[in-house]
C-alpha cells in the first residue's frame, strides 16, 4: 500500500497515520482517534497549528493531554481507519535516537482467521491486516534479567530509555517463536 500525504510517519508512505488509542481506558474495545498531543511530541511531529486546549491556544507540557485537543485531515483518518498506522518514537524533539515504532490496528479492517489480506467483504469494505498465527512471549522478569531499569519518576532520562529499549530487544531476541495460544491453566498456577 502507499499511503499519500501522511505526517506522523517519518516518511514511510507504506503505512497509514498513527492513531492514538486506548484513550478510553478499555483495551479490550479501544477507541483509536487522531493521535493525541503527547504522540506527536514522542514522534517528532510538531503539534502547533493542529492541538489546542480549550481557549484556542497551542497545547504545551503544562496543559499536556488535560486540556489538549488535536485535529486531522478527514483523508487522514480515512485512510488511519483502513490501514495499519506508524510512528517513530524520540524520547524528545531533540534526540536523534529513534526508540522503535508504535503501531495502531484499525479494528475494522482486520481479517479474520478465514480471510486472505486485501479480501473483499460483502459489505464492501476490504481487510487490510491480519495477526500471525506465531508470536514471541516475553515476561516481564526476563526483560528485567536483560537489563530493564526501573524509575519512580514519570519521565525517564534518554540513556535509560536507550537500555529499557534494549533489554526488550534482548528478550525478544532470546525468545523462540511459538504459535499462539492458550497456556495450560494449571501449569500457570503452579
Amino acid at each position: 500500500v502507499d499511503v499519500p500525504d501522511t505526517f506522523s510517519t517519518g516518511g514511510n508512505s507504506s503505512y497509514s497515520d498513527y492513531m492514538s488509542c486506548n484513550d478510553n481506558h478499555n483495551a479490550t474495545d479501544p477507541l483509536c482517534i487522531c493521535d493525541n498531543w503527547i504522540d506527536r511530541i514522542l514522534s517528532k511531529v510538531n503539534p502547533d497549528g493542529n492541538c489546542h486546549d480549550s481557549f484556542g491556544h497551542n497545547c504545551t507540557y503544562l496543559t499536556g493531554m488535560k486540556d489538549c485537543t488535536c485535529t486531522c485531515s478527514q483523508e487522514n483518518m480515512d485512510n488511519s481507519n483502513k490501514y495499519i498506522g506508524m510512528m517513530p518514537v524520540y524520547m524528545d524533539p531533540e534526540d536523534e535516537y529513534c526508540y522503535g515504532q508504535w503501531f495502531s490496528h484499525p479494528k475494522p479492517t482486520e481479517c479474520d482467521d478465514d480471510e486472505e489480506v486485501g479480501a473483499a467483504r460483502a459489505d464492501g469494505s476490504v481487510c487490510t491486516w491480519k495477526r500471525h498465527r506465531e508470536a514471541r512471549i516475553v515476561k516481564g522478569w526476563q526483560v528485567l534479567q536483560n537489563g530493564f531499569t526501573t524509575s519512580e519518576w514519570v519521565t525517564i532520562s534518554p540513556a535509560m530509555a536507550k537500555q529499557n529499549t534494549d533489554a526488550f530487544l534482548k528478550s525478544i531476541a532470546q525468545a523462540p517463536m511459538q504459535p499462539w495460544g492458550c497456556e495450560d491453566p494449571v501449569s500457570v498456577l503452579v
